[in-house]
């Protein structure tokens, strides 16, 4: 299985939906793309970093605690200017590591669903491509 196959299937996991044309559009627009891998070479999260005026944007971000902060650690250190991570809200605990390193809070999002609760695995979703898509 190729490296955006098995991202897209970590994407579908914590989306719970298919967004393969979603990162196919990323793919397209960002500067950057990392990988983590967990100790069996599987996919253990991924970051995008893609430019708006003068920030570089790091979402989508999916990956558990400790692997969101070494990808946004990994993107932030080749990055000169302001760099932008739109932490959802009921992850204080990476929001409070990112404000210690200079990363502040910009604005929230409400992350709306009919009939239900969000399907996927949101526990792992810690910033979105934007807040316009998710």
């Amino acid at each position: 299985m190729s490296d955006r196959e098995q991202m897209a299937a970590l994407d579908r996991k914590v989306f719970g939906a298919d967004r393969r044309h979603v990162l196919t559009e990323l793919f397209g627009f960002a500067e950057r793309v990392l990988v983590a891998e967990d100790g069996r070479g599987a996919r253990a999260g991924f970051a995008a970093a893609w430019r708006n005026e003068d920030d570089l944007v790091i979402g989508p971000l999916v990956a558990d605690l400790a692997v969101a902060r070494a990808l946004i650690t990994a993107v932030a250190a080749e990055e000169n200017g302001p760099v932008r991570v739109d932490i959802r809200g009921c992850h204080l605990e990476l929001a409070n590591w990112a404000a210690a390193r200079g990363l502040l809070p910009c604005g929230s999002a409400t992350l709306m669903v009919r009939g239900g609760d969000l399907p996927g695995e949101r526990d792992k979703l810690f910033a979105p491509v934007s807040g316009a898509t998710g």
